[in-house]
């Protein structure tokens, strides 16, 4: 495994875990859509006083084609949530957020070993899912260069841990938008998305 993602960085294996996470959906049994914006709630710790966490978005399709949809990002010592300029929806008597304002002033250490919750704001995205494919979500470090940026590292390797239990409830917020009485087009090849990443 690598220290800034699944291919990029100085290799940084343990025996303890992979480099990234993925989880995998059930194939879809219909087109199904996700329309706007995305939320990923983690509980992560972590033996650095500070790291980053990346959540990506990825169409497989049913022969193993990935199109990478979209990603979010949040350095931990900025995870701090403005709840008032924070966007929220309404479901039946709760109030939940969708999309959390990071303000980005005063950012805190973490604490190495101790857990704690991120709010994940995932760049809103509008894409189907066609019959078969699967919505693979990808949790790790930056990697270190990408379309447009570089990620130099600037401390030493450290150990990420995510959780999901009941005293943890790592999720993802998901805006699906029914497809009942849309007829569409055919499907477009992997690659044929303009500016869409896609790999076989």
């Amino acid at each position: 495994s690598y220290q800034a993602g699944p291919t990029a960085g100085s290799q940084f294996t343990t025996p303890a875990g992979p480099d990234e996470l993925t989880y995998r959906t059930e194939p879809f049994a219909s087109n199904t859509a996700i329309v706007g914006p995305i939320l990923a709630t983690l509980y992560v710790s972590s033996t650095a006083p500070d790291t980053e966490v990346f959540v990506q978005m990825i169409d497989e399709g049913p022969a193993g084609a990935k199109t990478y949809l979209q990603r979010g990002m949040l350095r931990a010592s900025h995870r701090s949530v403005d709840p008032e300029l924070s966007d929220w929806v309404q479901a039946g008597k709760r109030r939940i957020m969708y999309r959390p304002f990071h303000p980005h002033v005063g950012p805190t250490p973490i604490i190495p070993g101790q857990v704690y919750e991120y709010a994940i704001e995932v760049f809103p995205v509008g894409h189907v899912f066609r019959p078969g494919h699967r919505l693979t979500v990808k949790i790790h470090t930056p990697p270190l260069v990408d379309s447009y940026y570089a990620y130099v590292p600037r401390r030493a390797p450290a150990v990420n841990t995510v959780l999901h239990d009941a005293e943890h409830p790592s999720r993802i917020q998901l805006p699906v938008v029914p497809l009942t009485r849309i007829k569409l087009g055919d499907e477009l090849a992997c690659g044929e998305q303009w500016q869409v990443r896609c790999v076989k």
